[in-house]
Parts: structure tokens; C-alpha cells; sequence
């Protein structure tokens, strides 16, 4: 079965992919972390939109650039500051920040990015965002088909 998708979802938390409504002409897929590179191979994630949904820590914006980075034409989604704070009360700690420069992402990623690193440790898991939320932010972006949600 061939199959040409018009959009490309790609989301790190296996729970948040599972849980997503039926998106017309839109494959999700998991990222798996820092796998996400090998979805490069996929003929079709060089002519669909694609969008990435990783956790709001550094981590989530080291692995957005890295698929930049290859050369796949990304959008983040929910990975921004008002996206943080708006859900501060469910942030955890990130062991381990990341620290490097990443010099592929928007003015609002790196805005995002640049509170994170100087907040160290604030994280917000994918999977604890209020799920209406995350589906008016579907919505608006055109990923949710009224009839199909």
C-alpha cells in the first residue's frame, strides 16, 4: 500500500501518539527520541509538512534541531513559552539539561529554549499537557477535521 500523506505528525511520547484523534491526510508516527533522524528514509517526509511535538525541556529542542538538521523542513507544535507557563504547575525536573547551542530553531523556540537553560532542571513531559489543549492546538493548526474528532 503506497501511501502519500499531505501532513507528518511526529511525537516523542508513545501515550500522546496513541492517544491522538484520526487526522484526514495526516500520518503520525514516533519519534522515539533521538531516532527521530532515521525517519529520514521515509520518501515521504521530504514533500509533506512535517510537524514535531517533543517535551518542552532541552532535550525536546536539541531533537528538533537534529531532524532540522537533516534537512527535513519541520514545525514544532506546543513547544513554546506560553505552552511552559501556561502548564507550570505540571513541570517535573530534567536531570540533565542540554546546553549546547542550537542555532536551527524559531524565535519562539529559542525564546522557549533560552528560559529553559536559564531555569535549569524545568521540563514539561508531553504527556502531562491538558489534552483539550492539545487539541485546540491540532485544531488551529489544521491537523483536525471537525468530522473526524
Amino acid at each position: 500500500m503506497k501511501i502519500t500523506p499531505q501532513r507528518i505528525l511526529i511525537v516523542e511520547n508513545l501515550i500522546s501518539l496513541l492517544t491522538l484523534p484520526p487526522m484526514q491526510d495526516t500520518v503520525a508516527v514516533f519519534g522515539k527520541g533521538t531516532a527521530v533522524s532515521s525517519l529520514t528514509h521515509l520518501p515521504w517526509i521530504h514533500t509533506a509538512q512535517v510537524y514535531y511535538w517533543g517535551d518542552l525541556d532541552t532535550h525536546g529542542f536539541r531533537i528538533l534541531h537534529s531532524l532540522r538538521a537533516t534537512g527535513v523542513q519541520t514545525s514544532s507544535l506546543l513547544m513554546d513559552l506560553p505552552t511552559l507557563q501556561q502548564f507550570q504547575d505540571l513541570w517535573a525536573t530534567e536531570a540533565k539539561p542540554f546546553r549546547g547551542e542550537l542555532d536551527l530553531l524559531t524565535t519562539a523556540e529559542a525564546e522557549a529554549y533560552t528560559y529553559l537553560l536559564a531555569n535549569p532542571g524545568v521540563r514539561l513531559e508531553q504527556e502531562r499537557i491538558d489534552w483539550s489543549y492539545v487539541l485546540a492546538t491540532l485544531a488551529a493548526q489544521g491537523l483536525l477535521n471537525d468530522q473526524l474528532h
